[in-house]
């Protein structure tokens, strides 16, 4: 009974060795492998339907990669690309004007391997699932090792007798676990290396072939164009600003001379109104005293022929000399008036 319990003692390394090894391939096989090869599959589709427009016409090759590339996974880094083609426009046989692009950056910079292969895939985690097999075979050849010599029972002939078989057993088991764990990271290996190689090779074709659809490097025609486009450009926009900047000018200058003349005409009526006060004043001034003076030398005159003649009048002409009295007293006192001046 002592026997039969420790042979299946001596079993558990080696099934839980054969447990993991079975649940990684399994795993393997199913996240790496079937992704791998739809993705391989995808990648060939793209580049020999790329590969279908290298004889279009340049002006619309463009337009038939962002139809080629849309509803793909690779259609973000598709549109990142196309932002850094550069437009340029040119005169056909027949007189017409084409746009053609031409490539400033590789396509390589946004069809990379790490985006496109290693992070879908998790390559750098399988990349190292061998090693993680072989581990685990090395640890089921230890456990096996272990759970044999602590059932190594050495006090009679016939206990040695079992305990060695018993050792023996487990340790050809383990041996078998740790061979079948290091074949398995050997298959992995050699299956992950051909799938990535094979992603890869169809990657870069793909890039090649993208980066022939347009021009790349730099030439002094191109350069020249390009100049005169920003230079045609810049002039363009300085004669927009020099435009504006008049404008608010203008408009300026006018805000101001009206705001200049509203002034100038109210100093000039207050100036010619206290100019006017002035001169009326001193008119008035130079009448009353031209008037006053006559009339007081002729009433001092009548005062003193009344005086000397008293008897001699009588009560009419006493009358006439009060009027004019008090004629002359009113005159004097009164202040003449603008209009009458």
């Amino acid at each position: 009974m002592a026997t039969s319990f420790a042979n299946v003692i001596q079993l558990v390394p080696p099934a839980l060795v054969v447990t993991v090894l079975v649940y990684a391939l399994y795993a393997f096989f199913t996240k790496y492998m079937s992704p791998a090869k739809k993705l391989a599959i995808t990648l060939l589709w793209i580049r020999d339907t790329v590969n279908t427009m290298r004889n279009s016409e340049p002006h619309i090759r463009q337009a038939g990669l962002n139809k080629i590339f849309k509803n793909t996974f690779l259609e973000e880094n598709w549109k990142e690309f196309s932002r850094t083609l550069h437009e340029h426009k040119f005169v056909d046989t027949d007189g017409t004007v084409k746009v053609r692009h031409r490539s400033t950056v590789p396509v390589s910079c946004f069809f990379t391997a790490s985006a496109i292969i290693d992070k879908p895939l998790k390559v750098q985690y399988f990349k190292h699932l061998p090693g993680i097999l072989t581990g685990v075979g090395i640890i089921g050849t230890f456990a096996g090792l272990l759970f044999g010599l602590s059932n190594f029972d050495a006090t009679t002939p016939d206990s040695i007798n079992r305990s060695v078989g018993l050792l023996l057993s487990g340790v050809r088991d383990a041996f078998y676990a740790s061979a079948f764990a290091i074949t398995a990271s050997m298959v992995v290996t050699h299956l992950e290396k051909l799938s990535y190689q094979r992603c890869l090779n169809n990657l870069e074709e793909l890039n090649s072939l993208v980066g022939k659809m347009f021009d790349s490097g730099v030439i002094e025609e191109y350069l020249a164009t390009l100049a005169n486009q920003n230079i045609s450009n810049e002039i363009k926009r300085f004669g927009d600003q020099l435009n504006e900047s008049l404008k608010e000018l203008n408009k300026t200058m006018n805000l101001n001379s009206r705001n200049y003349a509203e002034t100038l005409c109210k100093d000039l009526g207050k100036a010619m109104q206290d100019s006017n006060d002035r001169l009326a004043n001193q008119i008035e001034n130079s009448l009353v005293r031209q008037v006053r003076n006559p009339l007081e030398s002729f009433t001092d005159i009548v005062s003193k022929n009344v005086q000397t003649k008293g008897g001699s009048t009588n009560s009419s002409q006493k009358e006439i000399i009060k009027k004019i009295i008090l004629a002359n007293k009113e005159s004097s006192d009164a202040p003449m008036t603008r209009e009458e001046v």
